[in-house]
């Protein structure tokens, strides 16, 4: 019986390690970069002592096929993705609150003075350009970042022994990472990592439900399965500080093992407190000549989700963001 439970806290801890990011769908084809790996320049930041203030964590899902049924597909086949989701997150020990905001991976950005979208920064820049794009746009550096891949999602959630959670939508997709058609219909579910992950990625079928597309409907719905495995993660204290230093390698990552040790310990302990507020950055947009569809860049509008969520309120109040709950 210790056996069991000490493996279901090691799960429960590999999910909160490796699928804090929940990864889209990606529409736009790749191209060959040099190796995002390279360019993770980031410097460690390490903190023993238990966190007391504010601070954001940049949760960013690495849409590479490599692992998949696709990464034999000529746009895929170097292994670099985009960053198709990226939340901007802010955590404050304090009162135990979880901030979560979504950056579009649409927003207008450029490259060399050519307009292209924000995840591209990721594919070939790496974290760290991605860090200064988010930081030109919302003017929040994070002091740490995490990101993760569609394989990795799938087995944590598995690990976890899957998620329990309300699908608003019949749901039918090909799993990118076995081939295997995935099909179930909307309700209450105990969902598989393959099934998690398509409902994660799904967006083509909300197109009509929204005046701009899919896209930001499927980013509300990663956000509440990010909540999801976060409530779960850290409804077990037992083992959690132990299981998070054990797991830790399993995520990329610059925070430091103690630091996210004591954190993931922290808020175990104190389950009941923690609470969630969640929104998105400026979703609505333009078609581009060069870069095709854009999410407008408005940087005013992020300024007032910022500063509504240092405060520790709702980023609603400054801009709604779509729901299908």
């Amino acid at each position: 019986m210790r056996k069991t439970k000490i493996l279901a806290s090691l799960a429960a801890v590999a999910v909160l390690i490796l699928s804090l990011v929940v990864l889209a769908s990606c529409s736009q084809p790749q191209q060959s970069s040099s190796s995002k790996e390279e360019k993770l320049e980031v410097a460690e930041v390490s903190y023993t002592a238990k966190e007391t203030e504010p601070f954001y964590v940049l949760l960013v899902g690495d849409d590479s096929r490599t692992g998949t049924t696709e990464i034999t597909k000529a746009e895929y086949a170097d292994g670099t993705g985009r960053s198709d989701t990226i939340m901007l997150t802010r955590v404050d020990p304090s009162n135990y609150q979880i901030s979560l905001v979504t950056i579009p991976r649409d927003t207008e950005d450029s490259i060399g003075g050519t307009p292209t979208k924000i995840n591209e920064r990721y594919r070939q820049g790496g974290i760290d350009d991605l860090l200064n794009a988010v930081e030109g746009l919302t003017g929040v550096r994070p002091r740490y970042y995490m990101s993760t891949t569609f394989v990795n999602f799938e087995k944590a959630v598995d690990a976890l022994g899957g998620l329990h959670m309300y699908v608003p939508y019949n749901q039918s997709m090909k799993d990118i990472v076995s081939g295997t058609q995935i099909e179930y219909a909307a309700g209450e579910h105990d969902l598989n990592g393959a099934e998690a992950l398509v409902f994660a990625r799904e967006r083509k079928k909300y197109n009509d439900l929204n005046p701009v597309g899919g896209e930001p409907l499927r980013q509300s719905n990663d956000r509440m399965i990010v909540q999801t495995i976060v409530t779960k993660v850290i409804s077990n204290a037992s083992t959690a500080s132990d299981v998070a230093r054990a797991l830790y390698p399993f995520v990329n990552s610059n925070w430091d093992v103690d630091s996210f040790a004591a954190f993931v310990q922290d808020f175990a302990d104190h389950a009941s407190q923690v609470k969630f507020v969640s929104g998105t950055g400026p979703y609505d947009g333009y078609t581009n000549s060069t870069a095709g569809w854009l999410a407008t860049r408005d940087t005013e509008t992020w300024a007032k989700i910022i500063e509504v969520v240092n405060a520790g309120g709702d980023p609603n109040t400054v801009l709604q963001a779509p729901t299908l709950y």
